[in-house]
Formats: C-alpha cells, sequence, structure tokens
C-alpha cells in the first residue's frame, strides 16, 4: 500500500500505508474458471498489485540482489565492485 487503506478479498483483510500482502489463487484452475480479487477503499489510497506466473526456482537473498544461488550472489558483489555490474551508461 502505497497510501490510504484498503480491504481485500472475501475476508476483508485490511492493509494500510506501507502494508504488504501476497495473494495467491487456485493453481488447478483454468481460462474458463476465472477468479476475482474484492478490493474496497476504506480512505482515498494507492495501492500497487503485481501479478505474474509462479517460476518454482530457489531463492537467495543477499543485500540487495535476489539471485537463484549464493554463489550467484557472490558473482554480483563481485561484479559491482569491479563496476560491471548491469549495462554499460549511456551519456546523452
Amino acid at each position: 500500500m502505497l497510501a490510504g487503506e484498503m480491504e481485500f478479498g472475501e475476508s476483508k483483510t485490511k492493509i494500510t500505508k506501507t502494508g504488504a500482502a501476497t495473494i495467491s489463487f487456485n493453481e488447478d484452475g483454468s481460462e474458463a474458471n476465472s477468479s476475482e480479487l474484492k478490493i474496497k477503499a476504506s480512505t482515498r489510497s494507492k495501492v500497487l498489485i503485481y501479478s505474474g506466473v509462479p517460476i518454482r526456482e530457489e531463492v537467495a537473498l543477499g543485500g540487495p540482489f535476489v539471485m537463484n544461488t549464493k554463489e550467484e550472489i557472490r558473482e554480483a558483489f563481485r561484479d559491482l565492485q569491479l563496476g560491471e555490474f548491469g549495462p554499460p551508461a549511456v551519456k546523452k
């Protein structure tokens, strides 16, 4: 939640500013069996909702990095320290 207060789902779960929630879905569902998310704002509100298909991969966390393994985390820190992390900066 970026601002305000909202209620989510049939349970009317309240989330307020800076709050976060994970909403799951029926993995056995199909296009023919659609689902619906009910949202009700209690006050003037802003919310950011992300959606995606689960990738079912291992997750490793380290500092600001999220990768699949601890070795990938170490490589990311090494690249960052060497100035090789990410694409080269482009001057305009």
